[in-house]
């Protein structure tokens, strides 16, 4: 499928009582941060919200400190709130963003398979 460069943020994200919870931490602020970049990465990704860097390898806690360039302490605590505020699951090692097709427009993403599927077929009929 092609890449997909948005997300879905809806305008009252901070009225939501799972963001409160997290500005209400001492680095609240900070961990809402990497929430953002963990949604941003998901979308790069492209695979239902999975954090991977393909199909086999999940990104590990210490690529995401590495890629966020942010510190391995910040990112666990990140992980281990959006984890508890079940914003986020680990399914076979990998972390995966709960409820992703809130943040995505699933119609719009059928298009884009739809328009790639297309591509695809008038590529292979021409070779």
């Amino acid at each position: 499928m092609a890449d997909v460069k948005w997300i879905k943020i809806v305008t009252d994200i901070f009225d939501d009582g799972k963001m409160f919870a997290i500005e209400s931490l001492p680095d609240g602020q900070l961990i809402e941060l990497v929430w953002f970049k963990v949604l941003c990465l998901a979308g790069k990704c492209n695979n239902n919200g999975f954090l991977t860097i393909n199909d086999k390898i999940p990104y590990t806690d210490e690529m995401l400190s590495s890629i966020f360039r942010m510190e391995l302490g910040t990112i666990k605590r990140a992980l281990e709130t959006f984890e508890n505020l079940k914003m986020i699951e680990v399914v076979d090692n990998a972390y995966m963003v709960s409820n992703w097709l809130l943040h995505q427009s699933g119609d719009r993403l059928d298009e884009i398979k739809e328009i790639c599927d297309r591509v695809t077929i008038l590529r292979d009929g021409k070779n």
